[in-house]
């Protein structure tokens, strides 16, 4: 199964986000979480066994490269284009 984990400070902009991906990938994992650290924890926490897409407003280079170790397949900036979202759901299975 796949993971989409989503990291947004704004609480709005998170649970819109989660809405959305479950409306229209009722098959994916949905991890969600304020900070990258909260979102890691999260990933150390769950049983993964698919890609893991990550939606974040922190693009960082040092971000990026923590989410890598810890088995993000790809990140897409948020507020998420929604076509590109569905386009990399697509391509991952999600």
């Amino acid at each position: 199964m796949a993971t989409v984990l989503v990291v947004a400070a704004d609480g709005e902009r998170r649970r819109a986000v989660v809405a959305w991906l479950a409306a229209r990938r009722p098959g994916a994992r949905v991890l969600a979480a304020p900070t990258w650290d909260e979102g890691l924890a999260a990933l150390r926490g769950a049983p993964l066994d698919g890609p893991i897409v990550a939606l974040t407003d922190d693009l960082r280079p040092d971000t990026l490269m923590r989410a890598e170790a810890a088995g993000v397949s790809a990140a897409l900036r948020t507020p998420p284009d929604l076509d590109q979202l569905e386009a990399r759901c697509e391509l991952l299975w999600i």
